[in-house]
């Protein structure tokens, strides 16, 4: 394995670790089960900086253990395809992080991180809890804000991470 892989291997577990800690110890509950996290925020630097092998299995690792962690097994399915998702929609392939591709991919990142929920949590309100089509909608929708919330915030946090990462011109470390 040569060194240029070596690196990008060590920063992907890197981002993992940082995702289930931005997710696992600074998250804010919110309403009975849910909380609220800074962690994609960390996803969205990740896939701006390290190619899709690499940054793809970061969100996903780092989102599933975040859920082990936190007390939510049953979500860890869900957030493995959501993170892994997540991750697809910036390129490192940019010459820098803050960029116009980067900034839209974020915002893509954070309307399927929304949608994608509400869908997790309506098809886990019919399969696990036995909720009616509609009582499993009701509680999609009451998830929505929740999200809103953390995408709105992880999206505030990617940009001065992103434009500190340009400044620093870490860049070079991950593409050499």
């Amino acid at each position: 394995m040569d060194r240029k892989t070596i690196t990008r291997i060590s920063f992907a577990a890197m981002f993992a670790a940082l995702t289930a800690l931005f997710i696992t110890l600074i998250h804010i509950p919110y309403g009975e089960t849910g909380y609220i996290h800074l962690g994609d925020a960390v996803i969205l630097l990740c896939a701006a900086v390290l190619p899709a092998p690499y940054a793809i299995p970061a969100a996903a690792v780092g989102g599933g253990l975040a859920d082990l962690f936190s007390g939510f097994p049953l979500y860890i399915i869900p957030t493995v395809i959501i993170k892994s998702l997540m991750a697809l929609t910036l390129s490192s392939k940019t010459g820098t992080v803050l960029c116009r591709r980067n900034l839209a991919g974020a915002g893509v990142a954070v309307g399927l991180n929304l949608l994608l929920y509400a869908v997790a949590e309506w098809v886990l309100g019919l399969a696990v809890y036995g909720l009616t089509p509609g009582g499993a909608l009701a509680v999609a929708v009451t998830t929505l804000p929740q999200n809103a919330i953390q995408g709105a915030a992880s999206f505030a946090l990617f940009v001065p991470l992103a434009a500190g990462f340009d400044k620093l011109r870490a860049k070079t470390t991950f593409h050499p």
